[in-house]
């Protein structure tokens, strides 16, 4: 009896051995699957503080360059703007252009026309002084011949033998045959200017 306890207690003792030696393996793999681990959340911890550490610094160089950009597209909305303006200015300066070329062809054209009226003004001056230069001839050639009219109408009554009557009229009737004759001149030479304006007018 006593044999079979022992026996049965070896057997347990063995057993127990086994499922300890058992359990010695299980637990050296978990205490191993641990270390592992453990070595895989400090890999993983010192991987996070590394991202967090460029996280931040990336936070910061986009914050950075967010700023840039907008301070980029503040410049480029003045530019825009200031190019408007000048493109206005431009298409402003190109009417005034415009506008000032063609007030000088106008006036061109004006100081054309003015020179053409002034040049017809002196042909016309020109033509009146002769026309009274040929008036003045003309009357001084008719003074003379009223005088010598007058100075032989004057030798004949002296030298005639005429009745007294005759010789009174013949004295009264002189002068007014003179202005009867430099009147009708004075006359035909007003019309005869008068003709020739009307004549020389374009």
């Amino acid at each position: 009896m006593y044999y079979t306890l022992i026996h049965f207690v070896i057997s347990q003792v063995e057993r127990a051995n086994q499922e300890k030696t058992k359990l010695d393996g299980v637990l050296r793999g978990l205490n191993d699957e641990v270390l592992h681990r453990d070595e895989s959340i400090a890999k993983l911890n010192k991987e996070k503080k590394y991202i967090n550490e460029h996280m931040g610094k990336a936070s910061e160089e986009l914050n950075t360059n967010t700023d840039k950009l907008n301070h980029l597209n503040d410049i480029k909305s003045k530019l825009e703007k200031t190019f408007d303006q000048m493109e206005g200015a431009v298409e402003a300066e190109k009417r005034a252009k415009a506008n000032i070329e063609k007030e000088r062809r106008k006036m061109e054209g004006d100081l054309k026309m003015s020179q053409e009226a002034v040049g017809d003004m002196e042909r016309k001056k020109r033509e009146i002084e002769q026309a009274i230069m040929r008036k003045d001839t003309e009357m001084h050639q008719m003074m003379n011949k009223l005088d010598d009219e007058q100075s032989g109408m004057n030798r004949y009554i002296l030298t005639a033998e005429v009745p007294k009557v005759s010789l009174t009229r013949t004295l009264t009737l002189i002068p007014y045959y003179w202005f009867s004759e430099k009147t009708n001149y004075i006359n035909r030479s007003k019309q005869q200017g008068l003709g020739h304006r009307s004549g020389s007018k374009p």
